[in-house]
């Protein structure tokens, strides 16, 4: 039996996925077939050598093919005890609480970009609603040739921006202390695993 944190266990998941992934490479490259050429003087034991290298060959296959079931069921013996260790140590809940932060983020990050983008800066003609004049402040911007003031009234007032700026801070803020405390649980709770050669036979 070996002890390992979270963190170690997630690592050897990682490993045995790629160990995986290398012997399906092994099986790709294996020779499905077996050439033979016959020549007049071919006899029975040049058969003998073609059958021995295509049950070979076969035999390499299922070998392979038998491995790669018990590194499934390793990955899913590992994947069990690490859901497992997750819910009794608060890790499951933590991780919930890490998705809906970013999701969140995410939503607040989209619109404050939207609304920083779309709001007009402040200028003589674009005004944010809480400035508005009378109507006889912007009148006086009449001349005798031209009798009408094209105005811009800003529907978010830039006190708006910097809430939505604080508000996306708070929520990061509240992301990285929900990701240390993820970490530390990780780092802490610890699981007996069997290995490998002890679960899936090698």
């Amino acid at each position: 039996m070996l002890k390992v944190n979270l963190s170690r266990l997630d690592s050897m998941i990682r490993v045995q996925q790629q160990e995986r992934q290398d012997t399906l490479a092994k099986i790709n490259s294996l020779q499905f077939a077996v050439y033979g050429r016959i020549y007049a003087k071919t006899d029975n034991g040049d058969m003998e050598k073609f059958a021995a290298k295509a049950r070979s060959q076969r035999e390499r296959f299922f070998g392979l093919a038998a491995k790669l079931a018990r590194q499934d069921d390793y990955i899913a013996y590992l994947r069990k005890l690490r859901e497992e260790a997750n819910i009794r140590s608060g890790v499951s809940r933590k991780l919930q609480e890490k998705a809906a932060l970013e999701e969140k983020i995410a939503g607040l990050r989209a619109i404050s970009q939207i609304a920083a983008a779309n709001t007009p800066f402040s200028s003589m003609d674009s005004v944010e609603v809480d400035n508005l004049k009378n109507a006889d402040f912007y009148k006086s911007a009449f001349t005798e040739s031209s009798r009408i003031f094209d105005l811009t009234i800003t529907v978010l007032l830039q006190a708006d921006l910097c809430d939505l700026s604080q508000k996306l801070e708070a929520l990061q803020a509240r992301l990285r202390s929900c990701a240390d405390e993820l970490a530390s649980l990780n780092q802490e709770t610890l699981v007996e695993i069997e290995q490998f050669e002890t679960v899936a036979g090698g």
